[in-house]
């Protein structure tokens, strides 16, 4: 196999000291040792900063990029430049990943000749300790998989369970992708809330050759003080519909069948409206509110609205638009 890297990961990191150790452990405790570390302080004002500098002062695979604040998009971008391996993936710098991660997917990557390899989640806690489960042994010759040409059947942003080959949550984070495959994309620096939105819509339309695995190996912290859970209405509404506008565009000069229209549009962009709907309805400044009009007659002028694929669709179409003619 060689010595060089096979695998980067890119870490962005902003103000997280407290989870900071213990998700560059994570990555130093890996089975699989090829591997290089991007991690990028995003203008970082704890000492997150420093933390990197002391790790990669010990472990020559971890190489840090230090620049001004951005945002998580940006980050991730400047990441992207600094990949020479013929794997990527992304890791968050408040959570983990099990010691078996990148063994598990290099291997399933390179077994099956595929693009992407998905993988499970499990949703951790504040607690700064590596997760319990991170102790069970993976034999990978018992790991199942599906392999599908087909990744828009079985990807979705609805709960299906752990049961089922369903890939959930428009995230980018619990995948090893083939560098090649994606290093044309860019992550939208303009939007800060549900930015994976649009990468993943964009990973979707170019009709990946996917691994899915149901082994859960990365660990989701539910940090409080994430841009994501202290963004108020306004701020989320604006970037979701943004998010919404800029992945339609994609969506329609992608050339995938009417099923997988049918598919991305329920179980994506639908589900993005109905929050974006639930959002502006807690908002009560006027001035707000007429930003967000216009925002949402944008949607309606592009067509994003036509054609509702389901009754959940119709149902918020109906709400969204009787919201536009009441914001005056």
């Amino acid at each position: 196999m060689g010595t060089e890297p096979k695998i980067s990961i890119i870490i962005p990191v902003y103000n997280v000291e407290k989870y900071l150790r213990r998700c560059l452990d994570s990555v130093l405790n890996q089975t699989f040792q090829y591997w290089t570390a991007v991690c990028v302080d995003d203008g970082s004002l704890d000492k997150s900063g420093k933390i990197l500098d002391e790790y990669a002062a010990r472990d020559k695979r971890f190489v840090v990029v230090h620049k001004e604040n951005g945002g998580l998009s940006s980050a991730r971008n400047t990441g992207l430049k600094k990949v020479k391996t013929p794997y990527v993936m992304f890791l968050d710098s408040d959570d983990c990943i099990h010691p078996q991660t990148m063994e598990i997917v290099y291997n399933k990557a390179k077994q099956n000749d595929v693009d992407i390899v998905s993988f499970r989640y499990l949703h951790g806690d504040c607690d700064v300790k590596i997760p319990n489960w991170f102790n069970e042994y993976y034999n990978i010759k018992n790991i199942k998989m599906k392999i599908t040409d087909n990744l828009l059947r079985w990807a979705t942003n609805h709960d299906k369970g752990l049961n089922s080959w369903f890939v959930q949550q428009c995230v980018v984070w619990r995948i090893l992708y083939r560098f090649d495959f994606i290093k044309s994309l860019k992550f939208l620096q303009s939007i800060n809330i549900l930015e994976d939105f649009v990468y993943w819509s964009c990973v979707l339309f170019l009709h990946p050759r996917a691994c899915i695995i149901k082994t859960p190996l990365y660990s989701y912290t539910s940090n409080p003080s994430s841009i994501l859970h202290t963004a108020d209405y306004v701020k989320s509404a604006k970037n979701l519909i943004m998010a919404v506008d800029e992945s339609y565009k994609k969506f329609r000069s992608a050339k995938i069948s009417a099923i997988n229209a049918y598919r991305w549009k329920s179980r994506f962009m639908w589900d993005i409206l109905s929050r974006v709907y639930s959002y502006t309805k807690r908002i009560n400044d006027k001035n707000e509110l007429k930003e967000i009009r216009t925002l949402l007659v944008k949607l309606q002028n592009n067509g994003v609205f036509d054609n509702p694929p389901d009754f959940h669709a119709w149902r918020y179409k109906r709400r969204i638009l009787k919201l536009i003619s009441q914001i005056s």
